[in-house]
């Protein structure tokens, strides 16, 4: 029909397995046919090329738009480590869990994962990991009380598996309200600490050596780093950078 298709490509894979031949072949389609291609991650780009050879030559990096919320009310720190945001079994929580207790170390943090959670099943899984520290809590979290909760945690955390994330608007949302971040080694988290945003882990081990480090370190990102990213990756901005990309002229 002659019309463009521009593609935000803004993971590797579907997280579900259900329907994933069909949906590959929907996404070599797209890597292939696409007019022009958006990704908000480094990796994407290389991602893409091992997919389909010569579909680069059509893909923009542009990091994952963002809204200030950043309050400056000072609040009382009631958890170690804040999860939030739908959970699916993707992000890796329940193997998280697993992992501390596998070490006896799930008395070592105040935890706090709230969320709408995906399935009966994996609610279940993750009762089985609460305790006293560990506090569970199957509910949607609004703006206004997330904002909340993050100026209430001294960091958030993402342990989303690397096979399937290249973004995450979680990650930009929790930036967005001046969060301290640690996440995967992977994607838009490994591209936003090179910036020096986040912090980012290679495996379980890895990370409780960076959570104990970061909890012990009161400092944590530069402000003005923080602030200088927040401006240039708002929505209008990002509007500003996508009018002036090639696929639109």
């Amino acid at each position: 029909m002659k019309i463009k298709v521009i593609w935000t490509m803004h993971n590797k894979l579907s997280h579900s397995n259900e329907h994933f031949l069909l949906k590959k072949i929907i996404f070599r389609t797209l890597l292939r046919r696409a007019d022009g291609i958006l990704t908000h991650s480094n990796e994407g780009v290389l991602y893409a090329e091992s997919m389909v050879p010569g579909s680069r030559e059509r893909i923009i990096y542009l990091p994952h738009p963002v809204k200030n919320r950043i309050s400056q009310r000072d609040s009382q720190k009631k958890f170690d480590l804040l999860i939030w945001g739908t959970i699916t079994p993707y992000k890796g929580i329940v193997e998280f869990l697993e992992y501390l207790y596998r070490n006896n170390y799930q008395n070592k943090y105040e935890i706090l994962i709230t969320g709408k959670v995906a399935s009966e099943k994996l609610l279940d899984l993750l009762l089985g990991c609460s305790n006293q520290n560990i506090v569970i809590k199957d509910e949607w979290t609004d703006n206004e009380a997330l904002q909340s909760l993050i100026g209430q945690s001294r960091l958030v955390l993402f342990t989303y598996a690397k096979s399937s994330v290249l973004s995450s608007g979680a990650l930009m949302d929790s930036l967005g309200f001046g969060a301290r971040v640690i996440g995967p080694n992977v994607g838009a988290f490994a591209d936003l600490e090179k910036e020096g945003l986040i912090r980012t882990f290679n495996d379980f081990d890895d990370l409780v050596a960076i959570l104990d480090d970061e909890l012990h370190n009161a400092s944590g990102i530069c402000n003005d780093k923080l602030t200088f990213f927040l401006g240039d990756n708002s929505w209008v901005r990002y509007a500003e950078k996508l009018g002036n990309l090639p696929f639109f002229s």
